[in-house]
């Protein structure tokens, strides 16, 4: 389970970072500048791709995690013998 927590801090720190660069992107007068504005498009579009699939292997970690502890719980509360 401490893998799975790792990984989760892991994903949450590389789903700020993608959202600091979506806010850099949308707000950095180089686009504008150099006439890139096109480019600007793209890299947002794949930035906010690459922000979704974050969030979805979060989304699946934190099942995972969910079920674990569940797991975790029934087990502890079966040798307790207290039937939960």
């Amino acid at each position: 389970m401490k893998k799975k927590i790792r990984k989760l801090k892991q994903l949450n720190r590389r789903i700020r970072e993608c959202e600091d660069e979506i806010e850099i992107t949308t707000t950095l007068p180089f686009y504008a500048t150099f006439g890139k504005e096109p480019q600007r498009a793209t890299d947002l579009e794949a930035l906010r791709l690459q922000l979704s699939d974050l969030r979805a292997q979060k989304l699946t970690l934190l099942d995972k995690l969910e079920q674990k502890i569940i797991n975790v719980k029934l087990s502890h509360g079966e040798e307790m013998g207290d039937g939960r």
